[in-house]
């Protein structure tokens, strides 16, 4: 358990986008090994595939909440600039691995998302307000369950945001 929960889960939406760009956007391809990964809760990624991968991911690793959190500090400290917990793994990594060349983290969330974390790091950090206000609603949702057509009912549910919002 992390304070960048979404890297923890089971299937990470980023190794289908990692396939999907390795493999020269073959979505027939890419729809095949994921419905591999599905029915057997689990899949070897082909080898030309893994080639073309680690052409892009040279390196990697992990870093503990506290980590996280330091880096928050840190980065708030140095660039007076507030990041959230996924974003850190990125910061601490090019905090750990220094080049010769400027090197760019993209930020991956808002902060607004992990008022929990920006205070254990000690920052004092207003949200947006448009932040604060989603924060404040009702939450709402529809249940999609397995043998649904989910298509359908985003279709349905896009159609049904689109009227309220153009009326």
């Amino acid at each position: 358990q992390t304070w960048a929960s979404a890297m923890d889960i089971q299937v990470p939406y980023n190794v289908e986008r990692m396939i999907f760009m390795a493999t020269g956007l073959d979505t027939k391809r890419v729809k095949e090994l994921m419905a591999v990964f599905e029915s057997d809760q689990g899949a070897k990624i082909p080898q030309d595939i893994l080639d073309k991968m680690r052409e892009v991911v040279t390196d990697s690793e992990a870093y503990t909440s506290e980590v996280m959190i330091e880096t928050m500090k840190k980065c708030q400290t140095d660039n007076e600039y507030v990041i959230c917990p996924h974003t850190a793994v990125g910061v601490a990594y090019q905090y750990a691995n220094q080049k010769s060349l400027p090197q760019i983290v993209l930020a991956t969330a808002a902060p607004d998302k992990f008022p929990e974390a920006v205070e254990l790091a000690g920052i004092s950090y207003q949200p947006k307000p448009s932040i604060t206000k989603l924060l404040s609603m009702e939450t709402r949702f529809d249940w999609m369950r397995l043998g649904d057509d989910w298509e359908k009912i985003l279709r349905a549910k896009i159609e049904q945001i689109s009227e309220k919002i153009g009326n």
